[in-house]
């Protein structure tokens, strides 16, 4: 059973690691001066002081009626130095304290903001390289590398990129092949023909795809 107070201090812990997440993406060390929104409100952030408690109001209702899947991470620095946090909770009914889809103890689900990731292109760059590079050399699947890079067509700096439009195509025709942890809900028949029906779509691709990571090396290799 959690209680409220060890709830709360779950939460203390859980903003820790999400700067900490975002320390090591951007490899900048970051304050710890914060404040918190929901992702898409337009009201004015919760100040510091007020951020643990008010997420607590929103996620736990009692031990038994915790909300299971809360996306919370640092979404950007504003202009007075503090570290906008953002989160979302998704549309599951609560339910006990329970392990997430990611496999991690209790609702948070780690995120970081692109407005963040904005503020920090070259390393942005050196993210895509690195996806682009393991996809040519077989470290990463076709479709695995392409969820990976699909993901910088947020970026303000990247949304028409055409090689980056590419894997969002090929991202979303394979949308339904399991991949990562959600394998787990599946049987095993229908995994192997899953993985079948992958094999036979990623040798379909493998020129296209091919061609725009060695594209994405020529033109941000500089910054890897």
């Amino acid at each position: 059973m959690v209680t409220r107070d060890a709830f709360k201090t779950h939460v203390q812990e859980t903003i820790e690691g999400v700067i900490c997440d975002a320390e090591k993406r951007v490899c900048v060390q970051l304050g710890r001066r914060y404040c918190f929104n929901w992702m898409g409100a337009k009201s004015e952030p919760v100040p510091e002081g007020q951020v643990v408690e008010f997420i607590t109001q929103h996620v736990y209702i009692d031990p038994d009626h915790i909300y299971p899947c809360v996306d919370i991470g640092v979404g950007d620095i504003l202009d007075d130095g503090r570290l906008l946090l953002i989160g979302g909770r998704a549309g599951y009914p609560p339910c006990e304290w329970r392990k997430n889809w990611t496999g991690r103890e209790g609702p948070f689900v780690p995120i970081m903001g692109q407005k963040l990731l904005d503020k920090f292109p070259d390393l942005q760059h050196r993210d895509m390289v690195r996806a682009a590079r393991d996809i040519l050399a077989g470290r990463t699947g076709i479709v695995e590398g392409a969820r990976k890079l699909r993901q910088f067509r947020f970026s303000s700096l990247l949304q028409n990129d055409p090689d980056i439009l590419a894997f969002v195509g090929i991202a979303s025709e394979a949308d339904s092949f399991p991949l990562g942890g959600v394998r787990r809900k599946w049987n095993t028949e229908t995994l192997k023909n899953k993985d079948e029906e992958l094999r036979l779509y990623e040798s379909r691709v493998r020129q296209r795809a091919f061609q725009a990571c060695e594209r994405i090396i020529s033109k941000f290799a500089v910054a890897d």
